[in-house]
């Protein structure tokens, strides 16, 4: 028998077939595994930018309201679903630390000067973020065109005060007045005695 009709004899031919047979094989096999992957990791990102988005938007809406109870979870998402952005990262830890300083008394002098300085912080973390999702905001604009009725303004500042007046209360800055309302009542005459019940 001629060695060109060996068994184990293979032309070039037959390489070329074993190879695409091989190469069939693993794209049927691996193919919709990478697909699968493909399509989660598309989907990772797409969930990801959406998380972005809704973080932006609640502190957006709620930016003349930082006391606001969603503005509050929505700025401790900003480290999770912006991991990895150094700017973003940087802006937010300085706007974290002015916000862990204790306030200043609410009849303190310099007390507008420290919440000027956190809402500063504030739109700048919204400048950067902005700047992220593809929004050229003007840092003035972010302060300028944001709304707030008065009477929710107010409320804020009453409550910034009510919460410096309970700290300086709870830490021992601030006595706790004691009254003694029977003292009290019978200085003011307040209230009538009582009537007198006859015994029968």
């Amino acid at each position: 028998m001629a060695p060109e009709h060996a068994f184990w004899f293979m032309q070039f031919k037959d390489v070329v077939t074993i190879l695409v047979l091989v190469a069939t094989i693993a794209a049927i096999a691996w193919g919709p595994i990478k697909a699968v992957q493909i399509t989660r990791k598309n989907d990772d990102a797409r969930e990801k930018r959406r998380r972005q988005f809704d973080v932006f938007h609640t502190l957006m809406k709620t930016r003349r309201f930082a006391l606001s109870p969603e503005h509050v979870p929505a700025l401790n998402l900003v480290q999770v679903d912006f991991y990895h952005h150094q700017r973003i990262d940087t802006t937010y830890r300085y706007y974290m630390g002015l916000l862990s300083r204790n306030p200043p008394p609410p009849n303190d002098p310099g007390a507008n000067h420290f919440y000027e300085e956190q809402e500063d912080a504030l739109y700048d973390l919204l400048h950067e973020i902005g700047i992220e999702l593809g929004y050229e905001y003007d840092k003035r604009d972010l302060r300028k065109l944001a709304y707030g009725p008065r009477g929710w303004e107010n409320d804020e500042t009453q409550m910034r005060i009510s919460r410096g007046l309970l700290i300086e209360l709870l830490s021992g800055r601030r006595p706790m007045p004691v009254v003694d309302w029977d003292k009290l009542v019978a200085a003011q005459n307040k209230f009538p005695p009582p009537p007198k019940i006859d015994q029968p």
